[in-house]
């Protein structure tokens, strides 16, 4: 069977109510599309017609391996966590902390010092130093 789906969404009556909510509704485009990848791909008994993946794709204007991410997340770790995005776990820590990036910023809120026409980058780091 070619194209057979591993992970089927069964969402229950509770779930497709909470993801109609106005919270899913009118929230931010990525969130919104999120939880409406769970809503097209379900196979309850709740649900409406069956999308493919690429039906489901072309409706929300994403991937369909971003689909299938979404749909088996869904089913391994439940509806919340297919519509929360995942933490960074190899994201770099910031060098600088809010108040050096505040000591770093505040220069270029006033004029660019003489012989400039306008702040550069490395500018700001010699204002520091």
């Amino acid at each position: 069977m070619a194209g057979a789906r591993k992970c089927k969404v069964a969402l229950g009556k509770e779930e497709r109510d909470h993801l109609d909510s106005p919270v899913y509704v009118k929230s931010s485009k990525e969130h919104g599309k999120r939880a409406h990848i769970p809503h097209l791909a379900d196979e309850g008994e709740y649900a409406g017609k069956r999308f493919s993946d690429l039906e489901i794709a072309g409706v929300t204007g994403s991937h369909a391996t971003t689909v299938e991410r979404v749909r088996r997340r869904c089913v391994m770790e439940g509806l919340e966590a297919a519509l929360e995005r995942r933490e960074q776990v190899n994201r770099k820590k910031p060098v600088l902390d809010g108040d050096a990036e505040a000591k770093l910023v505040f220069p270029c809120c006033g004029e660019p010092p003489e012989g400039y026409a306008s702040w550069t980058l490395s500018l700001p780091a010699d204002e520091m130093a």
